[in-house]
């Protein structure tokens, strides 16, 4: 492999999906291909080494020290995937193996001073002994010799989806801490002869064998096995022992590059990272409009190094919302009609259906204190509670409670909180209920217009319902907010979904088992509201940089799928290289 050529272009290929994670496993594969070292002629042939092997099982089966085993059939050169080099043969893992065995379970005690290697304890960088458990001493009379693990030892997770396939090679340093250590019965153990076990580690993690050992397992979805009889059978090209070790000495050279190299990509992302941070915080706290220029100024110049990642566009979006609802984002006019007005017209109409007997007085919440207020409002705006931007003739409410067994298809379509997401509703998972189940909860059938929030579940989901969704409902765990004419429902919608309401408000809410959020302490939000005319230009710019977010993702995107094809050529090249 060329490794000038890979680092000429990793930054490149840094940001493609899994791209580390793949040229690691090219690098496996063209090793147990024979393309990553040269052949040297004057090593002893593996044809060779497999008499050297056969006559040492045969000597250890004369001393008694292992069994005899059966005779596999040799490898059919159509079962082989690809053709080796001179010098090497196909082979079953048996035959260069003097013990194949899944562990015993063991009778387990607190502690004790014999570990048992289970598959949490077998990771793809080494042991982790850490979250062993002890094995009673006084259960190993039923213990054989072979059955207590030995240095050079490949140990497999042999069940369970997920773990099935992690493998990797018992080393010394495991016993300087412990006399003896044994496996459980999830582990296989694979105890080679004049075999080089990490040189079989390398085949048996490449992608020729993780690729299907889950599909070539045996057993349910949730356990599925790999039985001890297809370890034995495993096909594995076995080249000359020289050549194992040069081929383990430039695996471990190139695992070291592209591990320094996923290092230095990672040490740029958390740096860019905390720029894009840095550089937003600053814009969103600046307290006068010559500092909020300056932190503006600073994005401007450096936008391209600052929004090259989505996690960084994420970030760009709730800055753009943050902004929104603290009237950063567009300039205020002081021909605009103030809110406090706004509030003074919607308090009259109030007045007048009460006395007109219309709606109900209802409850009057207490005013905003402004030692309450998050922060400092522009002039013309007011701080206001949500229920004062409320339709008069509705009010907040939560839905139907689901049992779980209402299956009309031909019913009334029910939103759930899986289906309110971050600022948009989707309709592909709703569930019906019956009509007369909907009728008993008509304050919440949906109008078109409305803001859902959940409550519950995945707290803070909202969006605003379509017009299509008229006449649906919802279920307990999502709030109803049907928004007053008098106040921009989108706007409230921003400010719903910014970093003040989600963060801010929400974040010490979050997790606390099902407890959610109540109706009065969403009544008593507080809302940012300014003059009407004002809302509605806020929306128009909220909804223009949102596209250029959209524009941004896009732009990686169609930058990470040429890095995914440039990866694909950088493999190809490197096989053909090799």
């Amino acid at each position: 492999m060329n490794a000038d050529f890979l680092l000429r272009h990793f930054d490149t290929l840094a940001d493609t999906p899994d791209a580390v994670a793949k040229l690691r496993g090219l690098v496996l594969q063209l090793a147990v291909m024979g393309k990553l070292v040269p052949q040297d002629p004057r090593d002893e042939p593996a044809s060779a080494l497999l008499k050297k092997i056969a006559a040492e099982k045969a000597r250890l089966v004369r001393e008694g020290k292992i069994k005899r085993g059966e005779t596999l059939p040799p490898v059919d050169p159509e079962d082989a995937p690809f053709e080796l080099p001179r010098g090497w043969e196909w082979v079953r893992l048996d035959q260069i193996s003097q013990y194949i065995q899944r562990g015993k379970g063991p009778k387990y005690v607190e502690e004790s001073n014999i570990p048992v290697v289970s598959q949490k304890c077998i990771q793809w960088r080494g042991f982790d002994l850490t979250r062993a458990r002890f094995i009673d001493e006084s259960s190993l009379d039923g213990y054989a010799e072979e059955r207590f693990l030995r240095p050079g030892d490949l140990l497999w997770n042999s069940t369970g989806t997920g773990t099935i396939g992690r493998i990797n090679v018992l080393k010394d340093d495991v016993f300087s801490q412990f006399r003896r250590i044994v496996a459980d019965s999830h582990v296989t153990v694979v105890r080679l002869i004049n075999a080089y076990p990490e040189y079989v580690w390398i085949w048996i993690a490449s992608p020729f064998i993780q690729s299907t050992i889950e599909s070539d397992a045996n057993g349910s979805t949730n356990q599925v096995e790999l039985a001890t009889q297809s370890v034995k059978n495993q096909v594995t090209p076995l080249p000359p022992l020289a050549e194992q070790h040069r081929i383990v000495a430039r695996v471990d050279q190139l695992m070291a590059l592209l591990d320094q190299l996923e290092q230095q990509r990672e040490a740029r992302r958390e740096t860019r990272l905390r720029l894009n941070a840095s550089a937003l915080n600053e814009l969103t706290t600046a307290p006068d409009a010559t500092a909020f220029h300056h932190a503006w100024g600073r994005i401007r110049d450096h936008f391209h190094r600052l929004y090259d990642h989505p996690q960084t566009v994420a970030q760009l979006r709730q800055a753009i919302l943050q902004l929104a609802v603290m009237g950063k984002l567009v300039p205020q006019d002081p021909h605009d009609e103030p809110a406090s007005v706004l509030l003074k017209k919607i308090a009259a109409e109030k007045a007048r259906l009460v006395r007109e007997g219309k709606i109900k007085r209802g409850e009057t919440l207490p005013p905003v204190d402004p030692e309450d207020a998050p922060f400092e409002l522009p002039g013309g705006w007011e701080w206001v509670r949500l229920n004062a931007l409320i339709e008069l003739h509705r009010d907040i409410n939560y839905g139907i409670i689901l049992l779980g067994n209402e299956p009309p298809t031909d019913g009334i379509k029910t939103i759930r909180c899986s289906d309110v997401q971050y600022r948009r509703i989707s309709l592909e998972k709703a569930r019906t209920v019956s009509k007369d189940i909907s009728d008993k909860y008509s304050k919440t059938i949906l109008r078109g217009g409305e803001i859902l929030m959940n409550i519950r579940g995945t707290l803070g989901g909202c969006g605003i319902v379509d017009q299509n969704m008229k006449g649906y409902n919802i279920a307990r765990e999502v709030a109803l907010i049907p928004i007053s004419a008098h106040a921009v429902t989108r706007y409230v919608l921003d400010v719903i979904s910014s970093p003040y309401i989600q963060i801010n408000t929400l974040l010490n809410l979050r997790g606390i088992a099902y407890k959610g959020l109540n109706l009065e302490i969403l009544r008593n939000f507080l809302i940012p509201l300014p003059p009407l005319a004002e809302q509605h230009r806020i929306v128009a710019r909220v909804d223009q940089l949102m596209a250029l977010c959209d524009q941004l993702e896009a732009q990686l995107s169609q930058s990470r799928d040429h890095g995914q094809r440039l990866l694909e050529a950088v493999v190809g090249r490197l096989t053909e290289a090799a």
